[in-house]
C-alpha cells in the first residue's frame, strides 16, 4: 500500500514538473520572437537612412561666392585692385595705427548708413612707405608694425602672386591675421576679418 502510494506521489509530481515546463514555453518562445523582431527593426531603420552604395551622407561643403555678380576696387596711386561682394562698401579708414600707413581702406557693410571710420572693417587695407626698399622682414623687425603681437606665428603666403608673410596671433582677440606684402618703396598690409575676407584676399592683383 505504501509502495503505490509512493508511485502515486511520484506521478503527480512528475505531471506538475511537465506543466509547468508546457506553462513557461510559451514565455520564453514570445521572448525569442520579440528579439527577431527588433533586431530586424533596427537593421530596417539603418539602411532607410543610408544612401545608395551603404555610404553615409557627408556634410555638404561651402559654396563659394560667385565673383561674376562682385564689385571691383582700384587704386591707381597704390596700383592695387581687388574684388569684393555687392554687399560691402569701400569706405577711409581713420588712421590709428602706429607705424602710421600713409594710406587706409576699409570694407563695411552696405547697412551701415553712416560710417564714422572707426568701426572694424571686414577687410581692410593698409599701406606703408618702404622709402629704402629694405626685404620686408627687416621692414618687419625695423618699422614697429608687429609690437602689439605677443606670440605671432610666420610663414610665407603669396598674395596677388607676390611672395609675402603671413603673421598670426592667436592670442589676441580679432583682428589676429595679417598679410604683409612688400613692393617696391611700399609695404602693403591686408586685414581679413569678416565674412568673404578670405575670397576677397585671393581676388588681389597688383597693377603695375
Amino acid at each position: 500500500m505504501a509502495t503505490r502510494h509512493l508511485n502515486d506521489a511520484k506521478k503527480s509530481a512528475r505531471r506538475e514538473r511537465d506543466t509547468g515546463i508546457r506553462g513557461r514555453r510559451p514565455t520564453a518562445l514570445a521572448l525569442v520572437i520579440f528579439g527577431l523582431v527588433f533586431v530586424v527593426a533596427c537593421i530596417g531603420a539603418d539602411s532607410a537612412g543610408d544612401p545608395p552604395g551603404g555610404t553615409a551622407p557627408t556634410a555638404p561643403s561651402q559654396i563659394a561666392p560667385d565673383l561674376s555678380t562682385w564689385l571691383t576696387y582700384t587704386n591707381p596711386q597704390y596700383a592695387l585692385a581687388l574684388q569684393y561682394p555687392p554687399t560691402h562698401k569701400v569706405v577711409e579708414l581713420e588712421n590709428q595705427l602706429q607705424p602710421a600707413p600713409i594710406f587706409r581702406a576699409g570694407f563695411l557693410p552696405t547697412s551701415l548708413i553712416r560710417p564714422t571710420g572707426l568701426e572694424p572693417p571686414l577687410f581692410a587695407i593698409d599701406v606703408y612707405a618702404n622709402a629704402s626698399q629694405v626685404s620686408l622682414d627687416a621692414w618687419l623687425a625695423s618699422s614697429g608694425a608687429t609690437t602689439s603681437l605677443r606670440r605671432p606665428v610666420q610663414d610665407t603666403v603669396q598674395v596677388g602672386a607676390v611672395p609675402g608673410i603671413r603673421l598670426v596671433d592667436q592670442t589676441l582677440l580679432a583682428p589676429n591675421t595679417f598679410y604683409y606684402v612688400a613692393r617696391g618703396s611700399l609695404v602693403y598690409r591686408f586685414t581679413p576679418l569678416g565674412t568673404h575676407s578670405d575670397e576677397i584676399l585671393k581676388t588681389v592683383r597688383f597693377t603695375s
